[in-house]
């Protein structure tokens, strides 16, 4: 699967970008949640999860184009940390794949380091 269609898997809408918006109905996409709920990302290794079989990518923020802002009247919200996560299960990393099962074996896979932070 191409990037561009892989990203229209993924229900991003990026501006200048024509995107087919009708992904295979097998085809499904997932979030890696932080696992805590004040931290510092310090690394991220995706590829053990890029070899998992049927698996399209894993998608940090630094690879939606830089678009990774939304909202409702602002744009003040990330889509996916940058740097650090806010809450338990904010959305570190979009895995796009083609079941669930490899969703989840791709949501193993990913390695990364954090540093807790204090009580907010």
């Amino acid at each position: 699967m191409e990037r561009n269609a892989a990203i229209a898997l993924l229900g991003v809408t990026l501006p200048g970008v024509e995107l087919e918006r009708t992904p295979k109905s097998d085809s499904c996409r997932h979030c890696l949640g932080s696992p805590f709920a004040h931290c510092q990302i310090l690394s991220l290794n995706l590829d053990d999860a890029l070899a998992v079989p049927e698996v399209v990518a894993p998608y940090p923020y630094e690879d939606l184009g830089g678009i990774n802002k939304f909202g409702p009247i602002l744009q003040d919200e990330v889509l996916l940390c940058e740097d650090h996560c806010s809450f338990i299960g904010e959305p570190i990393v979009v895995i796009a794949a083609e079941s669930r099962l490899s969703v989840a074996q791709a949501k193993k896979a990913i390695k990364g380091t954090v540093q807790t932070l204090g009580i907010l």
